[in-house]
């Protein structure tokens, strides 16, 4: 990501779902990688890791939940590029 000085950005080429395939293929985000780091993050914060989903088309990303002291959280994993967010509940 550039930073272009106003608040904005550009984001890489995939990261919206959109591409064009004659660029060729997008980068991906393993879930093998994306799994490593929820089980060590849920560790930390005392948590567990409950449902691992890997993307399936045409949704972009991968989704887990963690469930922890205040109840269950959704995580959410880019499939193209390693970036994650947060939901209040799991749903397509």
């Amino acid at each position: 990501m550039v930073d272009q000085g106003d608040g904005g950005f550009t984001l890489p080429r995939g990261a919206t779902g959109f591409c064009r395939p004659k660029d060729g293929p997008l980068p991906e985000t393993e879930l093998r990688a994306f799994r490593a780091a929820l089980y060590a993050a849920a560790r930390v914060a005392g948590g567990t890791v409950g449902e691992l989903e890997e993307r399936v088309y045409p949704r972009t990303y991968h989704i887990a939940t963690v469930v922890g002291h205040d109840g269950e959280s959704v995580v959410l994993c880019h499939a193209h590029h390693p970036w994650v967010a947060f939901a209040d509940v799991h749903r397509d």
